[in-house]
Order: C-alpha cells, then structure tokens, then sequence
C-alpha cells in the first residue's frame, strides 16, 4: 500500500499538495479529490497546449498534410512526459509484487504483463514517431 510519506519526491505528487495547501499525514476524501481534479486540469491543459503549439510549429494546413507528419502532433509537453515517467517508475517499482500487478491475478492469461506493458511502456516522442512508421514484431507500433 502506498502512503503519502513514499510520494515525497515524486515532481507531480509535490505541486499536488502545493496546489491545493494540504500539509498532514491523513489524506481526506475532499483534499484526495481535489487533487485529482487539478492533476487531470494539468494534465490535459498540458497536452492542450503543447498539441496547440505542435501544430502551430508544423504550419500544417489541411487534414492531408498533419496526416502526413512523420512525428505525432498530440502529445505532452516534454516537461509533463518527464514528470509522467517519473511517477509511472514509482507506481510499477511499488505496485508489482510476486502476484501480479498491485496483487491483482486475473484468470486470464498475460493479463500482468499486458498491465505491465502499459504502465511501463515507453513514452512515444512527439517529434519523431510516426503513426505510420515500421510496427514490432507483435504488429503493432512501439510506444
């Protein structure tokens, strides 16, 4: 189980309780909420404003030439992506264990390590991956 002790030093976590001028040891139901609502404020203002700024670099024109782009338009900032990576390393190092993903054993097959693929996957970059690019040898495109 995480505490709140474990999230110091996590970037996003500290502008969280920053944020919203929470200092105890107990997390309240209201305070845990509106944590949450600024993270999910900062994190899709974030995307907003860099895709924003992603396009506007680009001089796309038309559907055709953004689809046409060898990198993705929408992503993070890379500000955001490394504070992302930061506590995506900190939930996979203390939410796996020897039973499978945060304790959680699914009666289906590989469902540990599709979890693990996707919380520990790394980050697509925004300059220089392509939609459209070579796929792995599963078929589909490396993240």
């Amino acid at each position: 189980m995480i505490n709140t002790n474990m999230l110091e030093g996590i970037t996003l976590w500290e502008i969280l309780v920053e944020s919203i001028g929470w200092h105890g040891q107990i997390l309240d139901d209201l305070s845990r909420h509106r944590m949450i609502r600024n993270l999910i404020d900062m994190e899709v203002s974030d995307l907003i404003h860099a895709t924003d700024k992603n396009l506007r670099d680009s001089g796309v024109r038309s559907v055709l030439e953004l689809q046409s782009l060898p990198y993705n338009v929408v992503c993070f900032s890379e500000e955001m992506t490394s504070r992302n990576r930061q506590l995506k390393d900190f939930l996979y190092t203390n939410c796996t264990d020897t039973t499978g993903w945060c304790g959680w054993r699914s009666r289906q097959s590989g469902s540990s390590a599709i979890c693990s693929e996707l919380m520990y996957s790394s980050q697509p970059s925004c300059r220089t991956t392509s939609r459209n690019g070579p796929r792995n040898a599963a078929g589909t495109h490396d993240l």
